[in-house]
């Protein structure tokens, strides 16, 4: 329920009896305080443009802002007192941004396309783009020169990559601009159909097998069949929901039988009980902001966080281990961990951010330290480690060298050299190393085929010879290595390793079998003696079982980071676990806090040295065929998190298995990538070449490290993590609220934001979206703090374009999914304000589904234009004409369809303006809603950018308010009405930074204007 003062603010909000929030405002409509459902309260205060000058959290954490005279920020200085700077063009473009004497400098072109981006190295670290006649990206070069280009149709769709090596890929579509095939340089291809709802209903694999899905009236996913699916393998899922839309159950059935999982939810559609199938449960209980404050588990273990007024995890209480406390600076970034066993851990931060050192100590004395040396682009350098017996007892230095595209080409380890060359997508095809005298160790020549597959490995001075064949699918087949019986791998129909062949095994022929849960988690895995099962809590593992379901080992966590581990037993091993800053476990300590076993990794995860529980130290072979991934120290959990699979030599990533040896996956990368970000659109490198910045902890796309450790809330479950965040706002700028304040210079998002769904890739981001901001942000802390603006913009433009793009081409995998990697992350943010909220509010009760998500409260200075007129009820008496700008046929978000609500303008020059930038997508188009056409339906305020699009909400969904419109005219004829009228509007916008800045700088037409216009349109309508 929410209340509104007589001004239509929003003054409260409350759900299931629960007052969410409360919030008070200034005589201008700021929001002055807010006072959260645990009575905190944040303040802020603003300039008497409206702008927010800062920002106090609990008297905890405060947050300032300054401005240039034009209204754009000059400054931003975080909680722990580290201020960014930015300058502009004189067109308003973010020209630089400076933190810590590190600069990014930006050039642009006279439409406002970016054509360079220099890194903070200098001139000799540039990044540069090109685009078409139409505006498109047509080209981005890295720093060397490399060049990956990009080629468009007259709909404005993608229609062919070609990457550094010359190698294209090529994408077609139907006539609806629906994603219809992609074709890979070796001429495979991948198909898709689709319904009229634009819901993706089959898929064919290049190696031909076939899956269906079948969808509800909500056009949520009802079950999916894979044809001809061998005996033993899934052959459908079937999934239900509640009336929230949430799923309920997941049902998989294959010839041996059927698995259901479940899931139970609160009223804020938290996750209160799972059972995952197998018999065992998970139960959680929240605080009332949403912070998890309980979970218990099958065994009958209870699990308890404690949070400050920061919604920062302060202590975690694991049972038989006691609490472990953690300390944080203002930023949210873990400063201190202290133990139960008496050990601290202790983390140092550079003025930019950057991690500094990390000591683990006991009784004073240090257990183990990492101190590391960056460059200004933020590349790890130089490394000391400290940690027993792997180093010798010793500080060991390790140096790292990169190429001026930030890719790791040499590592000069204490006794040993390594050197990289690498080919223009980073496919690493030298590899040589040699001792600290000179002498050669190893010297590897590497070759790939089209589609960056590795092929062979050729080491004389090692003796190792590699063979590699792969499916059509992209799935690494065979291994044979030195002209021995192969290795082979078998996938099931959604590219899953279910089955390895180890004819060379040092205990004999083994085949390695492997099982999944519905989400994709690997749930089972047999070697041909024992099974081992995982369970999770959301994405992370919380117990291995024996195929009988006794307790073999339990995870750990706080809201960060593994803390512990147990082997169960008549007498359960407890051990805490330290790390280093890629998140590996270098060391375990017994209850006494002393160390029981360490393991130090090189840059890329293979193990360098290892003292195992009996005292033993292993140094492994890194110069083999596979990589050794030993487990002496007798746990599972390896580098990055991943869990190590001694037998096959691989680590398990989780959507996929990353092999150390060669620095890649052995399978396609899920994730599509990202044009802006060619190194993204490697499908098997590992972490952009670049594993001391960059992790890929999922398996689908590398993230900055210092977002994990910048974030001061990884959650376990990540609807536990989104509800919590965005709903308490614990991460200011991590809920994109700090966006929506840094761009606009307004108000910001306050209430209770969308919580995302677990089954991210099964049916859609929950979320009514504005015209400008329609889709999430997935950068967290260091994205947002340290780079505000250009971040900001890049997030906005990425995930809106990627989204919209997706959905305009009918991908239903990645237009619907929300990602659920263990980082502070933003899934549908929902940028509508209280107009738009409260015509939500009508249709949800009617379509029973969880839509609403955002409300805010509108600048009182930013009232709408004048031909709207508030009604006595509160709701807005319709224009004379509507306008809406968007693609031909795109029927609008999900979340827009569900509650039927369209945003749309009631000045051309704007709907024109989102006409233009959705030609990115398909045939841009600009509706034109007469009073008759929308009579009898409801329109409201729009959002809290209605000032500056001059936004109604109009209560009927985007594809029917485009079938009620009596004129559409295509963006080109608006543009040219408007040119007879004087008015010239951009012929391309590429990017969602772009529209904003046109919106922003465009005059806006009076009412005679508009008349003249709708005329101009009706004459020459489609």
């Amino acid at each position: 329920m929410y209340a509104y003062d007589r001004e239509n603010r929003l003054v409260s909000e409350t759900r299931a009896g629960l007052l969410l929030q409360a919030l008070e405002h200034d005589p201008e409509g700021n929001i002055r305080q807010h006072t959260d459902a645990l009575g905190r309260i944040t303040a802020s205060t603003y300039d008497k443009a409206n702008r927010k000058l800062s920002e106090d959290r609990s008297g905890l954490a405060v947050e300032r802002w300054t401005y240039t005279p034009s209204g754009d920020i000059a400054t931003y200085t975080d909680p722990d007192g580290r201020m960014t700077a930015h300058t502009y063009t004189p067109r308003r473009l973010l020209e630089s941004e400076s933190l810590a004497g590190e600069t990014t400098r930006y050039t642009y072109d006279g439409a406002g396309h970016r054509l360079s981006r220099e890194r903070p190295n200098g001139a000799a670290s540039t990044w540069t783009y090109a685009y078409d006649a139409a505006g498109n990206l047509a080209a981005v070069t890295d720093p060397d020169g490399h060049s990956t280009t990009f080629d468009h149709d007259a709909n404005n769709n993608r229609t062919r990559v070609v990457d550094a090596n010359g190698h294209a890929t090529a994408f077609a579509y139907d006539e609806r601009n629906r994603l219809d095939s992609k074709t890979y340089p070796d001429g495979t291809a991948w198909a898709w159909r689709y319904d009229g709802d634009n819901n993706r209903i089959r898929s064919q694999a290049p190696n031909g097998r076939v899956s269906e899905t079948a969808y509800d009236a909500l056009n949520r996913p009802t079950q999916t069949t894979y044809r001809d699916a061998p005996a033993g393998e899934v052959q459908s899922t079937a999934y239900t929901y509640d009336g929230n839309s949430n799923v309920r159950t997941i049902t998989e059935t294959s010839s041996t039988g059927t698995r259901t999982e479940t899931r139970d939810y609160d009223d804020f559609d938290r996750l209160t009980e799972v059972s995952d199938g197998d018999g065992r449960h998970l139960s959680y209980a929240y605080d009332d902001v949403g912070n998890r404050t309980r979970m218990s588990d099958s065994d009958g273990h209870d699990t308890v966080w404690t949070y400050n007024d920061l919604n920062q995890n302060t202590r975690v209480t694991v049972p038989g281990m006691g609490s472990t406390s953690l300390g944080y600076a203002p930023s949210g970034r873990v400063t201190e961990i202290s133990r139960p066993d008496g050990s601290v851990t202790e983390q140092t931060f550079f003025d930019n951010g950057r991690l500094q050192s990390i000591r683990h100590s006991s009784a004073g004395q240090t257990l183990a330290r990492y101190d590391y040396v960056y460059d200004p682009n933020g590349n790890r350098t130089e490394q000391r480690e400290l940690n027993g017996a792997t180093t010798a007892d010793t500080t060991q230095r390790t140096r790292y060298v990169y190429d001026d595209a930030d890719r790791l080409v040499e590592v000069q380890e204490p006794n040993r050299t390594t050197t990289y060359t690498l080919d223009a997508v980073g496919n690493r095809i030298t590899e040589r190393v040699v001792d600290d005298s000179g002498g050669v160790i190893s010297d590897s020549t590497l070759t790939y085929g089209e589609r960056d597959q590795l092929t062979r490995r050729s080491d004389p001075a090692a003796d190792v010879h590699v063979d590699q064949t792969w499916d059509p699918n992209g799935n690494l087949a065979t291994q044979t290595v030195d002209g021995q019986p192969p290795r082979v791998y078998t996938y099931d129909a959604r590219d899953r390793l279910i089955g390895l062949t180890l004819p060379n095994s040092p205990s004999g022929p083994t085949t390695l079998r492997f099982a999944y849960h519905a989400d994709g988690l690997r749930r089972e895995k047999t070697d041909g003696i024992a099974t081992t099962r995982y369970h999770y809590d959301g994405q992370s593992l919380l117990a291995e079982t024996n195929a009988i379901g006794n307790t073999l080992r339990q995870f750990h966590y706080s809201a960060t980071q593994l803390i512990a581990q147990t082997q169960t037993g008549t007498t359960p091993a407890h051990r805490h676990v330290l790390l280093d800053a890629l998140r590996s476990p270098i060391a375990l300590l017994d209850p006494t806090g002393l160390v029981t076993a360490r393991t130090s990794y090189d840059a890329f995860g293979e193990i360098r040295a290892q003292l195992g529980t009996n005292g033993t130290l292993a140094t492994p072979s890194r110069d083999a065929a596979n990589a050794e991934l030993i487990s002496t120290d007798n746990q599972p959990v390896g580098f990055t998190g991943y869990l190590k699979d001694t037998e096959s030599s691989l680590y398990y990533a989780k959507a996929r298995y990353y092999d150390p040896a060669t620095a890649r996956f052995t399978t396609e990368d899920p994730e599509a990538g990202k044009d802006l970000e060619p190194p993204s659109l490697h499908r098997y490198l590992y972490a952009y070449a670049n594993p001391l910045a960059y992790a890929d902890t999922t398996g689908r796309q590398a993230e900055l490290l210092s977002m994990q450790s910048a974030a001061a809330q990884l959650d376990l479950d990540p609807e536990f993590r989104r509800t919590r965040d965005l709903h308490s706002r614990a991460d200011f700028a991590a809920t994109g609220e700090f966006i929506v304040d840094s761009i606009k210079s307004t108000v910001k998002l306050a209430g209770f934001l969308l919580a995302s769904q677990a089954e991210t890739n099964m049916r859609d981001e929950n979320g009514a979206a504005t015209q400008q901001l329609r889709a999430g942000l997935d950068k967290a802390w260091e994205d947002v703090t340290q780079h505000p603006i250009e971040k900001a913009f890049a997030a906005i433009h990425a995930q809106s374009e990627k989204a919209d793009a997706y959905q305009a081409a009918g991908d239903d995998f990645n237009a619907r999914k929300t990602r659920t990697k263990q980082k502070l992350e933003i899934g549908s943010v929902v940028s509508g304000g209280y107009g738009l909220a409260r015509s939500a509010v009508k249709n949800i009760a009617r379509l029973s589904t969880r839509g609403l998500a955002a409300t805010a409260a509108t600048t009182g200075s930013e009232a709408i234009t004048a031909t709207v007129m508030e009604g006595a009820d509160g709701s807005v008496m319709a224009a004379p004409y509507l306008f809406r700008g968007t693609s031909e046929g795109y029927p609008g978000s999900p979340g827009l369809r569900r509650i039927g609500v369209t945003p749309a303008s009631i000045d051309p020059i704007v709907s024109t303006l989102f006409a233009t930038e959705s030609e990115n997508y398909g045939r841009g188009v600009l509706h034109i809603a007469s009073p008759d056409d929308l009579k009898g339906i409801d329109i409201d305020k729009g959002n809290v950018l209605a000032g500056k699009e001059a936004e109604v909400s109009v209560g009927i969904s985007p594809l029917e308010f485009g079938q009620r419109a009596s004129t559409t005219i295509s963006a080109a004829q608006a543009r040219a009405s408007l040119r007879e009228m004087g008015i010239d509007l951009p012929e391309k916008i590429y990017d969602k930074a772009g529209l904003e800045s046109d919106i922003q700088t465009t005059p806006r037409l009076d009412a005679e204007q508009i008349h003249i216009f709708v005329e101009r349109a009706r004459s020459g309508s489609d």
